[in-house]
């Protein structure tokens, strides 16, 4: 009876996770089909395969795998108001409503300095021309200059609750500024003195820009009207409604103006002609931000529908739509014309790529490529292959930095960063172990020892210690002196060897067809442990960040296995073919958000303290 019971248990809950999972994956789905956030939708497709496996799970799952993911996120409290890029674009400036301006590294996405004095939100945060300065703007407060490199402040303006809106001249050498009194008012932006009031206006104007030659101020009162920058002339009243005008813009080329309302359309207008030449229509929330790409071909929007829209000027259709689970009141795009930038509430900012099919940048080794590596920070890719070179690449611009040459046979897995990330090491089949200095290219030392192929080579994680797999043996070496200091085992045929994240294991995989990974000890080289994957080779094997699993594929199957379990008694916990695996993710270099950990099937490979992964297929690892 007691056994029957259990039987019945087991059914039942077998039965409600049947439920849960298909109750996830229909809320997945009910966020696609109304634009809902990406990483909402990828979680929740994550979470119903994770609780049993539904075709509807699995559905939703290959959906989420087609969708947008920014390329980098900054976060912080408060709601972002206004967020800009430097002249180089190289960083990001955001202001929130907290007071604070925070400067951060466009790639690595580190905050890099905070600029606070202000006593009320800022509305506006933006650099000097040369990128020197950043000026910050609290309407209720003060308008203040800071030296962009140290955040001393240079000096303030203060407005004591009179300022209403602000712009600042392209040039960098004038702030203009509306106030209550119904003036505006302009400002030497070098010195912050006043100047002068450059017009005074029957009404409050509560909105201005400036043409990109700084020729002309459009101001938005009761009417738009045009001014002389040099003259402060009229030049004239611009027939447009400005009632329903949220947001206004130059176009890069100066030629149009571009009005974005609370009826959620936009509206491209000829300046010259003063007449519309195109609408933008399809939100259903109003006009938070508009922006142009710098080359005149995209008007990038975000509205109170909780979307940011991406439209081809010259048709004004919808090219590209990027759903987030909260206002986006804050957007700007790169000079380079490559990245969109968003913020709001709560507290987030995204980087994005404007052309969702181009940004990932195509690394051409010039042969067959078995080893690829992140280094250390992220910001570089190590390659290696078939023609014995290892190549270093920029992982943002793709760009090719240096060769590291003198290998004479196939790289086959053995490249990879030391984890201070200033050396690396290679291994290959003409029975050599290389180090070489990462920032020049020159090679530092070669171990002697060797007598077989090669195939794999891993710093250990504290830097001491290179291990390395081949067709002999799989070895420990002082990094530094090259001695070996002993081997584990006798085993041969060894393709893939690395350590645990703390360095006290090493996990090994090969081809002698057992199909089994083992566990060693490091310091002692004894083997702990196998584990069984299936019948044939063993391709790869890793560690889960934590050290807690690992990963191991065999010809059809990956598998996930808890390390302190008994041999004997290892539970998989993840085993699906590689032919249901390719249905999730079915696109080359994809990039996608998943919580960690991360594995990357078929190179076995953990990218440490990222919450993205480019591969081929990517999958969540999960404890069940």
């Amino acid at each position: 009876m007691a056994l029957l019971a259990g039987l019945f248990g087991v059914r039942a809950n077998s039965n409600f996770d049947r439920a849960e999972a298909q109750r996830l994956a229909l809320e997945a789905n009910r966020l696609l089909l109304s634009d809902g956030s990406s990483e909402q939708i990828a979680l929740l497709s994550l979470r119903s395969m994770k609780t049993y496996y539904t075709p509807e799970g699995d559905a939703a799952l290959a959906a989420a795998a087609g969708l947008d993911y920014p390329v980098q996120s900054y976060n912080q409290p408060g709601a972002v108001l206004t967020v800009f890029f430097s002249p180089d674009g190289k960083y990001i400036l955001t202001a929130n409503d907290d007071a604070t301006a925070t400067l951060w590294d466009v790639q690595s996405g580190q905050e890099l300095r905070q600029f606070t004095s202000h006593t009320t939100g800022m509305v506006l945060a933006r650099f000097s021309p040369d990128g020197k300065t950043i000026l910050t703007v609290s309407p209720n407060d003060s308008i203040r200059m800071w030296d962009a490199a140290t955040s001393q402040e240079v000096y303030r303006i203060m407005t004591a609750g009179r300022g209403r809106f602000m712009v600042y001249s392209h040039d960098g050498k004038n702030i203009f500024t509306s106030f209550a009194d119904n003036t505006i008012r302009r400002w030497d932006a070098v010195s912050g003195k006043d100047a002068e009031v450059f017009l005074k206006m029957p009404e409050l104007v509560w909105r201005m820009a400036i043409s990109p030659d700084d020729k002309v101020l459009l101001t938005l009162s009761s009417a738009a009207q045009l001014w002389d920058l040099e003259t402060g002339q009229e030049l004239r009243e611009f027939p447009i409604d400005v009632d329903p005008i949220q947001r206004i813009d130059f176009s890069p080329n100066g030629n149009f103006l571009l009005t974005g309302n609370t009826d959620g359309t936009a509206h491209l207008w000829d300046i010259k002609a003063g007449t519309e030449v195109q609408t933008f229509t399809g939100h259903t929330g109003p006009i938070y931000g508009l922006v142009f790409s710098p080359d005149n071909k995209y008007l990038i929007t975000s509205a109170g529908d909780k979307t940011v829209r991406i439209w081809d000027i010259d048709t004004g259709q919808e090219a590209r739509r990027l759903a987030f689970p909260a206002y986006v009141t804050a957007l700007d795009v790169s000079p380079a014309g490559k990245w969109v930038l968003t913020g709001g509430d709560p507290g987030l900012t995204d980087l994005w790529a404007l052309d969702a099919n181009s940004y990932l940048p195509v690394l051409n080794h010039g042969a067959g490529v078995n080893a690829v590596a992140f280094s250390p920070d992220g910001k570089l890719i190590l390659t290696a292959g078939v023609g014995g070179t290892a190549r270093l690449w920029d992982a943002v611009t793709g760009e090719n930095l240096r060769d590291f040459i003198g290998h004479t046979d196939v790289i086959n897995y053995g490249a990879a960063f030391s984890p201070d990330g200033k050396y690396i090491v290679t291994g290959s089949w003409d029975t050599t172990i290389r180090i070489w200095d990462a920032w020049t290219g020159e090679e530092v030392h070669q171990f002697v020892g060797e007598t077989a192929n090669v195939h794999d080579v891993v710093y250990s994680p504290d830097g001491r210690t290179i291990l390395t797999a081949g067709d002999d043996a799989v070895r420990l070496w002082d990094a530094k002196t090259g001695e070996e200091i002993r081997q584990l085992g006798d085993i041969v045929e060894v393709y893939r060897a690395t350590f645990s994240p703390d360095g006290k294991y090493v996990l090994t995989a090969g081809s002698s067809g057992d199909g089994m990974a083992r566990l060693w000890e490091a310091s002692t080289g004894q083997m702990l442990r196998e584990y069984q994957s299936a019948p044939g080779d063993t391709g790869s094997v890793d560690f889960s960040p934590d050290g807690k699993y690992i990963i191991a594929d065999g010809e059809i199957i990956f598998y996930v296995y808890g390390i302190r379990k008994p041999a004997r008694n290892c539970v998989d916990l993840l085993a699906i073919p590689v032919q249901h695996i390719q249905q999730y993710f079915h696109r080359t270099a994809t990039i996608l958000l998943l919580p960690a950990p991360i594995i990357q099937p078929g190179c076995g490979t953990f990218k440490p303290d990222r919450n993205f992964v480019v591969s081929w297929v990517t999958l969540p690892a999960w404890k069940t």
